[in-house]
């Protein structure tokens, strides 16, 4: 049985929110490089810039302009607002107009919103598909008010400027980070703590090397004369090698040096010989080199034959050699070495070719620091896109639903497009659910009267409900109440889960109590911000965090 609708809402098939327009079926005797540009689902995802133009005259079905709804519904599912200007909409994509009495933004979120389970029904297939005709399958709700859809795509639209301004934070720190490695590399830190200056601008700091012009106090050396290779493998079945982690190429990211997760080898059911690395070791994928994948560890384990552990000699900072394989001298070298053989692979013999530039102890251990530096930031700034798009997916479940209406909204400060985006979405946050908690006050004392006292439901399952109340008289013991369907009513201590008043069957009781009992603390503090703080908002958000 479907869930009640909120007040004022309606529950409608995505093929009633609007008209679906297919592109047209160009073929290449229509490719020119005049005229408005062809449009396909590679333009849409952004994997491919435009290719091909057409100079003639379709009807205006076939036509798109900034601000048009575009949904990819063969081979790739996805919803864009068109950026780009006018052009020509190919087949495989519709142009979606919305329906007269539906707010053209909140059907892009509803579109959007969509997608997820359009992808669960074609899950497994070789080809995701959705025919204009399965639309009428696929149902949303959404308020019937233009007001306040409105309103509801604004908020929405406030949660994707700010996921976008942090994307485009990271992405630049990507770049300043590459940009930094290689001037690093070739140019060093002088005793100022600064990058030196150019060679063309200081060139008596420089001397030529065959890689070009290196600062004089470096050594120009072989990388194989600076590191060790590890000799012989081990059984990862044999204990104690079977209880070691084991590093794949797989567990670590591209260019980034980040390691993404471990197993070991018994996890793994590893059973070809292994390297045995060691701390300290730089583990580089010597399969792909264009991956540019490779780690420093801080412990000891095993890693693939497909990767060599680079032990660094005295006076060789482990993270410097690290900055070394993964930046763009070592790995253009290796790429253009791999396919000798007609698989990208390096060997031993292939990175002994290999000469580069080497500061001293002391400055390697500078410039590693500043690129410590630059990647401590970059994964803060990734840390908060995560805390971000969690709060979005929280906030945007309650939206699209009616749980959190959005009618009474304001904001207590006004929104800043500057401001930092988790800022923003905070504002946000903030505001709808103090929206709809006066929205739910004002309901409550209408029906109620002033005496109606606020209750949170922490839990709600088989009919069973776990609450945690707004008291109207001081308890000095923090506690919920727990109800099922008039069968019982009892109130448990947070403090030790003691009864304190009516009573619950030993089963129900033992089943909620292995459910609650490691979430003790949190309920508690639940309990401090509503009772003690009269701070509904954080007492409601902690709630959600608990995802019960």
């Amino acid at each position: 049985m479907s869930e009640a609708l909120p007040l004022g809402w309606q529950r409608r098939s995505l093929s009633a929110l609007g008209e679906y327009e297919n592109g047209f079926a160009f073929s290449d005797r229509h490719w020119s490089e005049l005229g408005l540009p062809i449009v396909r689902i590679a333009q849409i995802t952004g994997s491919q810039g435009i290719v091909d133009r057409y100079p003639g005259r379709l009807p205006d079905t076939f036509r798109i302009d900034t601000g048009d709804l575009i949904f990819s519904w063969s081979g790739t599912l996805a919803v864009v607002r068109w950026t780009s200007g006018p052009a020509w909409l190919n087949q495989h994509l519709f142009k979606v107009k919305p329906d007269a009495s539906i707010d053209e933004s909140l059907l892009f979120h509803l579109l959007q919103a969509s997608v997820a389970e359009m992808s669960k029904r074609t899950h497994g297939s070789t080809m995701k598909h959705i025919k204009r005709g399965e639309l009428h399958e696929f149902f949303v709700t959404l308020p019937v008010e233009r007001d306040e859809q409105r309103k509801l795509a604004q908020v929405l639209d406030t949660l994707d400027i700010a996921i976008h301004e942090t994307e485009a934070i990271i992405a630049k720190l990507k770049s300043v980070k590459r940009g930094l490695l290689h001037d690093l590399l070739t140019r060093g830190i002088a005793a100022n703590g600064e990058l030196r200056p150019p060679s063309a601008e200081a060139p008596h700091l420089y001397k030529e090397s065959p890689l070009g012009s290196i600062p004089k106090e470096w050594d120009f050396a072989p990388l194989v004369s600076k590191i060790d290779f590890p000799e012989g493998q081990v059984d990862p079945r044999q204990i104690p090698y079977r209880d070691w982690v084991l590093i794949a190429p797989d567990h670590i990211e591209s260019a980034t040096g980040r390691l993404l997760s471990t197993a070991t080898a018994v996890e793994q059911q590893a059973i070809s010989g292994k390297y045995v690395f060691q701390a300290g070791d730089v583990i580089y994928s010597k399969i792909r080199p264009y991956l540019r994948k490779a780690v420093l560890v801080s412990n000891s384990g095993l890693c693939s034959a497909d990767m060599y552990p680079l032990r660094p000699k005295t006076g060789i900072d482990s993270r410097y050699l690290l900055a070394v394989v993964l930046g763009d001298q070592f790995s253009v070298f290796a790429e253009s070495v791999s396919m000798r053989s007609g698989f990208p692979k390096i060997n031993r013999n292939e990175m002994a070719e290999f000469s580069i530039g080497w500061p001293l102890p002391e400055e390697q251990s500078m410039i590693a620091q500043i690129l410590s530096e630059a990647d401590s930031k970059q994964r803060s700034e990734e840390d908060e896109f995560e805390k971000l798009r969690l709060l979005k997916a929280g906030l945007m479940d309650d939206l699209l639903t009616g749980r959190i209406r959005v009618t009474g909204m304001h904001f207590a400060n006004s929104l800043d497009a500057y401001e930092n985006p988790i800022a923003v979405l905070e504002k946000v946050c903030q505001a709808a659910y103090k929206a709809d908690e006066e929205a739910t006050d004002e309901i409550r004392r209408e029906l109620f009267g002033e005496g109606r006292l606020l209750e949170l439901v922490v839990m709600k399952k088989d009919s069973v409900e776990v609450e945690i109340r707004k008291e109207n008289v001081n308890h000095h013991e923090p506690h919920m109440h727990i109800t099922h369907s008039g069968k019982f009513d009892v109130s448990i201590s947070l403090k030790d889960f003691t009864k304190l008043a009516g009573d619950i069957d030993n089963k129900t009781w033992k089943r909620l109590r292995e459910k609650l009992w490691p979430l003790q603390k949190k309920l508690l503090h639940i309990w401090n911000e509503l009772n003690e703080k009269d701070n509904s908002i954080q007492a409601k958000k902690l709630i959600s965090e608990l995802a019960l």
